[in-house]
């Protein structure tokens, strides 16, 4: 882009006053064709004591112009640049092979180590402590399978009544099977905690020992509901049958 302007500064009037009409339009005339053209002026009058400061600020104003347009000429090679690189990673230009950014280069690394068909191994999962515990603790293939679904069973069953495991409460909990209870127990301990919504881990118990809902036996057979005892007490049924035997 060319330079087409040229400043007059608000300082030039009181160094022009002392020119006539005709100084002052060859004077600003000769500045416009310095400008534009290079052309040096040739004076006959006064104007050429002021050329001087003229000439010395145009000369200022265009190498200035000139040091502007060069700083944008290598801001947008820049800018090109880098907008090619991202776009072609890898071409060839007058048989020279262009550098990569370092991104570039390690995603053609990348690329190089997993070419595409090639199936990528997939990430080893991390074992629980549940996991763990089961199969350091299991004498087979088996009784590690059912160990751990008694584990997770008792923890979905703590997430069902908002009760969730911590880390350091699945710490405390292998920690109390191991101290507490037989190891040939654990499955049998986990299951009666997971059925009656318990907390916590305890002593396995017979039928008898379990705590009836709502304060009542409860029966497992018929013969066993037929055969229980009467709750009405026996003088106070011989006073009923007195009373409404002497009605009759």
């Amino acid at each position: 882009m060319a330079w087409t302007f040229l400043r007059v500064y608000f300082d030039q009037e009181k160094a022009w006053e002392t020119l006539s009409d005709a100084e002052r339009g060859r004077l600003l005339l000769a500045a416009l064709k310095y400008a534009a053209r290079g052309e040096p002026p040739t004076f006959s009058g006064n104007e050429r004591y002021q050329w001087p400061q003229i000439q010395v600020q145009i000369d200022k104003e265009r190498q200035a112009y000139r040091n502007k347009v060069a700083q944008c000429s290598e801001a947008g090679k820049a800018s090109a640049d880098k907008r090619w690189n991202s776009e072609r990673p890898l071409t060839t230009v007058n048989d020279r092979q262009r550098p990569l950014p370092e991104e570039q280069e390690q995603k053609q690394e990348q690329k190089q180590e997993h070419p595409i068909g090639e199936e990528k191994k997939p990430k080893e999962k991390k074992a629980t402590p549940f996991e763990v515990f089961a199969r350091e603790n299991s004498p087979d293939r088996e009784s590690e399978v059912a160990l751990l679904k008694a584990l997770r069973d008792f923890e979905l069953m703590r997430n069902k009544i908002k009760k969730p495991l911590t880390d350091s409460a699945v710490e405390r909990l292998l920690a109390k099977l191991q101290k507490s209870f037989q190891q040939e127990d654990w499955v049998q301990v986990l299951n009666q905690s997971t059925d009656h919504c318990w907390q916590d881990l305890y002593p396995l118990k017979g039928p008898e020992e379990l705590k009836p809902a709502r304060g009542r036996k409860q029966y497992t057979t018929k013969e066993e509901y037929d055969s229980k005892p009467s709750s009405i007490n026996t003088s106070q049924l011989d006073k009923i049958q007195a009373i409404f035997g002497g009605a009759t």
